[in-house]
């Protein structure tokens, strides 16, 4: 069973087991989503992170997304409702825009994801 106890934050404090092969981990500070290796294998290109991690802000939505249904089968309460009230789709939406027109098939308009009206690297 999947059970890291270092992280690209720090050493982990705490795990939730998801479904099999995906754990959601916490550090005194931060957090986030560890795959296993036929998890991280299982991510359409361009959609996987090194490592198998996912950061708890804005990369967590990759795997929801891909994993769905396995995480409403066998998440935590926390994880379940985040599906059920669609925040990995805004997520997705807000972050990975690009993924997501790809995903959902579709176009979004001008000031539909954040990092697109708000770009990180504007002087």
């Amino acid at each position: 069973m999947l059970k890291p106890t270092t992280s690209p934050w720090g050493a982990v404090q705490s795990t939730d087991v998801l479904a099999d092969g995906i754990v959601s981990v916490s550090t005194a500070s931060h957090g986030g989503i560890k795959l296993d290796a036929d998890r991280q294998a299982a991510m359409p290109e361009g959609w996987s992170k090194d490592g198998g991690w996912y950061e708890e802000d804005c990369n967590w939505c990759l795997p929801f997304i891909i994993f769905q249904a396995d995480i409403l089968a066998h998440g935590d309460e926390c994880a379940v409702r985040s599906i059920k009230n669609s925040r990995h789709v805004e997520i997705l939406q807000d972050w990975h825009p690009d993924l997501y027109e790809e995903y959902f098939n579709t176009k979004l308009k001008e000031g539909e994801s954040y990092i697109r009206t708000h770009p990180l690297n504007k002087t």
